[in-house]
């Protein structure tokens, strides 16, 4: 099956060149070109063109928000299309987790320690989960201790909550239909963690639609951004009153479930 690489982004419309519309449309073209790369399944070229944006002098937030989620996000849209078969996806995806972690791995500084302890999933029932692990990466190089449960439901969410020490929990919501009780979840998330002062997060694609007010989701941040997020959780939960003590990172070889 033959697909014509779609754009990204639309430029028309774009005000006359400013150094701001350049770089806009920089950002665009590496966005495109990447696209294409992933769709024609050249794993060695997509490396490749990764560490040249490297190079350039993109850093690696830079890359994983302009870069690697939007191409993430496109092939979604191919797959509701019927332009992507479901193990496309998949495989697709897995790879380019496997090209975030070896970017994080390869090419970014050491990430200070810390105390702070954060458990990220997709509400349970939803399938789309790479954009989770590129949240993931950013809070670790913030320095959070971050474990991600890619495919838990909500018994398993309680049993981690309750019997392990986190900061926060920051739960994804990439569709309007998974909001539905959303606030009694979050209640019951609180009720039962083991730390008295857990901070809950939500996020995802699905903020971006309501029309409800965000407060009524009982949440302490809802947030769309990646980088606002993190400097959001940084202001609600400070190295020095963090609850706990020792820091471990995303396991090795965790598998996406899903695109």
């Amino acid at each position: 099956m033959s697909i014509v690489i779609p754009r990204l982004y639309d430029a028309h419309d774009m005000p006359r060149a400013t150094s701001a519309a350049v770089e806009t449309l920089r950002r665009r073209a590496h966005a495109d070109r990447f696209l294409g790369l992933v769709l024609s399944d050249r794993h060695e070229a997509q490396w490749e063109y990764l560490v040249g944006l490297v190079e350039e002098g993109l850093d690696l937030d830079a890359i994983f928000l302009n870069v690697m989620a939007p191409t993430i996000r496109q092939i979604g849209v191919l797959w509701e299309e019927d332009r992507l078969s479901f193990v496309d996806v998949t495989t697709k995806s897995a790879h380019l987790q496997q090209l975030m972690r070896r970017l994080a791995s390869e090419l970014a500084l050491a990430t200070p320690r810390t105390t702070r302890r954060l458990l990220l999933a997709p509400v349970p029932g939803e399938q789309h989960t790479f954009g989770l692990f590129v949240l993931a990466e950013m809070f670790l190089r913030a320095g959070w201790a971050t474990l991600v449960e890619p495919a838990a439901t909500w018994e398993e969410l309680h049993h981690d909550v309750s019997t392990q020490q986190f900061d926060a929990i920051g739960l994804s919501v990439g569709s309007e239909r998974m909001l539905v009780g959303i606030g009694e979840s979050v209640a019951s998330l609180r009720a039962a963690a083991l730390s008295a002062d857990l901070r809950v997060f939500l996020g995802g694609w699905a903020f971006q639609a309501t029309q409800e007010p965000l407060e009524r989701y009982g949440a302490d941040l809802v947030e769309t951004d990646a980088l606002a997020a993190i400097a959001k959780a940084d202001i609600l939960c400070p190295r020095r009153d963090c609850a706990v003590s020792g820091c471990r990172s995303i396991p090795e070889g965790l598998g996406i479930d899903s695109g």
